[in-house]
């Protein structure tokens, strides 16, 4: 019995939870690389803007094409590599992100909401978000791990913290991403609505029907996609009751939609 408690008290008692995560720092590049990198990449998008929308054999032509596409990519790399996260520290006081800058800690009292997102990025994968709501502000983090086990310890951390704190991962000053794409799709259908009775009003049938017929569609589309949120089913009942009464109005004032179109197609062309 001795020997045996004696090989239970030989155990080594956990290690301590890791509470401090470095990133990656993007002065790991040479600047001459980054540099030369920057211009490779402005100088083959501007080739493809040119052969694609210009095409015009000129030494100013092509200059420009390459020079404007060298600019907006160095500004686009500079504001994405200004102030880049050096480390994220998690511990009894709050998160603590070190930017280049500087330190900057966010009490656990002061954070209203926090959550990881992943938004998609096409062939890239998805891009790693934290989100996080405090003191009135929306502060939208990309900080890259040294290491997969590095951002796997630190996610684990962060969600133990929150949710013993009972930080949520919404609130109004933060909505989840169903509700922005909601809202936001509730915007390009009411918009389509008064972009398409403005060009009636001015004139322009045929393009106005054509695109905010196009707009009214995308609207109802992702309102379709975020159902489950209260203003995509507002708009889903828009756009049923604007078919069932489109449809109505055309059929009671016996309206031939094709002889109506070209109608509106003569009148544009004799302008």
């Amino acid at each position: 019995m001795r020997a045996i408690a004696d090989q239970t008290t030989d155990v080594p008692p956990p290690p301590p939870p890791q509470t401090h995560f470095p990133c990656e720092s993007s002065d790991a590049t040479p600047p001459v690389q980054r540099v030369a990198a920057t211009v490779a990449l402005g100088a083959i998008l501007g080739g493809v803007g040119w052969i694609g929308m210009d095409a015009t054999i000129s030494v100013g032509h092509i200059a420009a094409w390459l020079g404007a596409s060298i600019a907006v990519v160095s500004v686009i790399v500079w504001f994405g590599s200004r102030n880049p996260i050096l480390s994220i520290g998690i511990d009894a006081d709050g998160l603590t992100v070190v930017w280049q800058s500087g330190p900057r800690t966010f009490a656990w009292a002061d954070i209203e909401a926090a959550r990881v997102q992943d938004y998609p990025a096409g062939q890239m994968g998805n891009v790693r978000y934290l989100l996080l709501r405090a003191g009135g502000k929306t502060f939208e983090l990309s900080p890259t791990f040294a290491d997969e086990e590095t951002e796997a310890a630190f996610e684990e951390s962060l969600l133990r913290e929150l949710d013993e704190r009972d930080i949520p991962e919404t609130s109004g000053g933060l909505p989840s991403f169903e509700r922005t794409l909601s809202i936001g799709g509730a915007g390009v259908f009411v918009a389509s609505i008064v972009g398409l009775l403005a060009a009636h009003a001015m004139g322009y049938h045929t393009l106005g029907t054509i695109f905010g017929g196009a707009f009214l569609l995308t609207g109802s589309v992702v309102a379709w996609m975020t159902r489950r949120q209260r203003i995509s089913r507002l708009i889903l009942a828009a756009t049923l009751l604007l078919i069932l009464g489109g449809g109505a109005i055309l059929w009671a004032c016996h309206v031939n939609v094709r002889e109506e179109l070209q109608k509106w197609d003569r009148i544009e062309r004799g302008r």
